[in-house]
């Protein structure tokens, strides 16, 4: 699980790594070490073939509010009705600094912040919904997840999906989706991250 991440980009950085083209709602994020589910991150999608970045609060997706919607096992998530439909037609990247997670020690949580060892910002395949209120058109999204990489499942047994190349960003966002496919981009995104990432005490 992914529960508490960390993005402090500048919004004019974030588009000049990612080559994104367009930022609309960039008002609605705010740099921060302690991102928790609701708040606002930049997130990229295809828009008519071109990147662009989205603000999107992170959660509260679907129709059923009492589910946690944060995150979306990569396992069955093709057959899953809620996000089935979003896989197939809604995939989108998360931009941060890195995540954190929690080491319960003798009745005590320690938190540990995991991040690519060249200390970039790390890039989670995520998908998302749009919704338009008033006029207004509001975005959600969700972190894929998968079974954690060797060298950190010590610290806990699932970790985001992370894509790790540029093509594989364009691939992600733009390919027609397809079982195999899916499963073939969890598996490659943990083994990579396996070496790319690291924990540290925070």
């Amino acid at each position: 699980m992914c529960g508490r991440s960390a993005c402090t980009l500048a919004p004019q950085t974030i588009l000049d790594s990612t080559r994104s083209n367009n930022w609309s709602n960039s008002h609605l994020y705010s740099p921060s070490f302690n991102v928790a589910p609701s708040r606002y991150q930049p997130v990229m999608i295809n828009e008519n073939g071109k990147r662009v970045i989205k603000s999107m609060k992170w959660g509260d997706m679907g129709n059923n509010r009492q589910l946690s919607t944060i995150n979306a096992r990569s396992e069955g998530i093709m057959s899953s009705r809620l996000w089935g439909p979003l896989v197939k037609h809604n995939r989108c990247c998360i931009i941060a600094d890195g995540y954190y997670e929690w080491k319960n020690q003798n009745g005590n949580k320690f938190p540990h912040f995991l991040r690519s060892k060249s200390k970039q910002f790390l890039v989670f395949a995520g998908i998302y919904e749009s919704t338009v209120v008033n006029g207004e058109t509001n975005y959600n999204y969700a972190i894929i997840t998968t079974k954690s990489a060797k060298d950190i499942s010590w610290l806990h047994d699932r970790m985001p999906v992370i894509v790790v190349d540029d093509d594989s960003i364009d691939c992600w966002l733009s390919l027609p989706p397809s079982s195999s496919s899916s499963s073939s981009s969890s598996s490659s995104s943990s083994s990579s991250s396996s070496s790319s990432s690291s924990s540290s005490s925070s």
